[in-house]
């Protein structure tokens, strides 16, 4: 999908294969709207190259991810549950787990402002970095905050991996993060 505006609500995706981007849904372009994301579940998805379930890319605005659940999806590349770059990404009250890729088994994020809110990543892992997630070039004001990490894998940020990001975390526990 490109220059569009997308709301998803109550739906289910599964066991969805891309074979590049986004095993479930994939977006480019320039939409200044906000793309959301709200009680829904992406479970078994595949992508050969970024965003397992769901991929955003250069959209500019916002995609908030809110009461969703990302599990088991896979990704070759960067971002197993999801990859969301270049545009502002709000994640609440969430679940991202036994998510596999590359890069960001759980989530990859970047290139904007970051905020994980009140969510859980855990038993995700990544071959490379960021079991939970890698967030990358975050701008200021991104933050991890009320969320709870754990049982996480990577060779490098079991839990995360902050690349060149300015970021907050509060209020978040990290537990059982390990190196691979």
């Amino acid at each position: 999908m490109a220059d569009g505006l997308l709301h998803v609500e109550n739906s289910e995706f599964l066991q969805n294969t891309a074979q590049a981007y986004g095993g479930a849904i994939e977006m480019h372009g320039t939409s200044a709207g906000t793309q959301q994301f709200i009680s829904s579940v992406f479970t078994e998805n595949s992508s050969a190259l970024s965003g397992g379930a769901l991929m955003i890319d250069e959209i500019g605005g916002d995609a908030t991810v809110y009461n969703c659940e990302f599990v088991a999806n896979t990704s070759d590349a960067s971002g197993g549950g999801m990859s969301i770059t270049g545009t502002n990404s709000h994640i609440e009250n969430s679940r991202l787990s036994g998510n596999t890729a590359n890069a960001g088994g759980g989530a990859y994020l970047g290139g904007a402002v970051v905020a994980i809110t009140n969510s859980v990543l855990n038993d995700n892992s990544a071959q490379s970095t960021g079991g939970g997630a890698h967030i990358q070039w975050a701008a200021g004001g991104s933050s991890v905050s009320g969320s709870f990490i754990e049982g996480n894998m990577s060779g490098d940020g079991g839990g995360l991996y902050l690349g060149s990001s300015d970021i907050g975390i509060g209020s978040t526990a990290f537990c059982g993060n390990l190196p691979t």
